[in-house]
């Protein structure tokens, strides 16, 4: 029987021999590198005790499914860091610019704006230091009363006429007449910039909940979860 060599393969580790067929007289060798760059490398030896590298083996080889799982598990590991990288940011942009009043998220709770936004959908907002109201933009602002002794509620309509000098006009694109009274700068607290469909009905607690459990299900067992049902096709 021919004999794999030290230095027939560079770095050996691990080998692995496989005789499918004793009568044919054909043997299988698996070898792997003792270095983290090597890779599996298949032989096949025949009767003159030569052998001849092949691509695949007619077998199921432990030393290239045990290869094979570790590579996965490396790619889903920068997969993990990269995912957990990007909420870490996206986390941290979004508390910074929310605790300074930059960025606002406002579920519509009214039909005021229906054909334009419907009640349910989040309305993206930034400050009106950042973009600034004018005619034809949706703003956010504090509603009172005509006196303005009262404040009645934050409203999200859109200016159809005024400046900024001398108050803004607006009116909801369902409502028949425009808002009562003028809406000064300081009342405004954003610019709606677009707003994301039913949105507000997916960030009631429970459901959010729900998606932070799955996806660190996904992250933590999903690896092992499709280990098992690569294993059981086989």
């Amino acid at each position: 029987m021919a004999r794999l060599k030290p230095w027939d393969v560079d770095g050996l580790g691990h080998i692995e021999w496989e005789n499918p067929d004793a009568g044919s007289g054909g043997y299988w060798l698996v070898a792997l590198g003792n270095t983290s760059e090597s890779k599996p490398r298949i032989f096949r030896l025949g009767y003159t005790g030569t052998f001849a590298e092949k691509e695949e083996a007619p077998f199921s080889s432990a030393i290239a499914t045990r290869y094979r799982k570790i590579q996965k598990e490396k790619q889903w590991r920068f997969v993990r860091i990269a995912t957990e990288a990007v909420a870490i940011c996206f986390l941290a942009v979004f508390v910074i610019s929310a605790v300074l009043g930059l960025l606002q998220f406002r579920t519509v709770v009214s039909a005021s704006m229906a054909g334009t936004f419907e009640v349910g959908d989040v309305l993206v907002a930034v400050s009106p230091s950042i973009v600034e109201p004018e005619v034809g933009k949706i703003i956010v602002f504090h509603y009172y009363n005509l006196e303005r002794t009262e404040f009645i509620a934050d409203f999200s309509h859109r200016i159809i006429s005024g400046n900024e000098s001398e108050g803004w006009v607006t009116k909801g694109d369902a409502n028949e007449s425009a808002d009562i009274g003028t809406v000064l700068k300081h009342d405004i607290s954003g610019v709606v910039l677009f707003w994301i469909p039913q949105l507000g009905f997916a960030l009631q607690p429970q459901f959010v909940l729900g998606i932070v459990i799955l996806i660190l299900l996904f992250v933590t067992i999903g690896p092992d979860i499709r280990d098992f049902v690569n294993q059981r096709r086989r």
